[in-house]
């Protein structure tokens, strides 16, 4: 039984030591306060993972992924038409 008499389940406890012994104090910042800590720690999780761009709209000559095995960075090339205009 926690001190505000609410009954903590070990998954919750856990949960709240992972996270305040991996969260940045960045991260602990920009994060909103939770009642919930498994919420607060998939919510980090969540946070450090990279984007992943599934698709991309734009012409296929000006937008490209920069490595084609990581989908969280593109490049954008000028077109040729654009070039002069810069």
């Amino acid at each position: 039984v926690g001190s505000d008499g609410q009954i903590s389940s070990l998954a919750e406890k856990m949960a709240g030591q992972v996270f305040d012994g991996s969260a940045t104090d960045y991260e602990k910042s920009i994060l909103a306060p939770q009642d919930n800590a498994i919420k607060l720690l998939h919510e980090l999780e969540l946070m450090r993972s990279p984007l992943c761009f599934k698709q991309l709209i734009g012409s296929a000559d000006a937008i490209r992924y920069s490595q084609p095995e990581d989908k969280s960075v593109i490049s954008i090339l000028p077109l040729p038409s654009q070039w002069g205009s810069y």
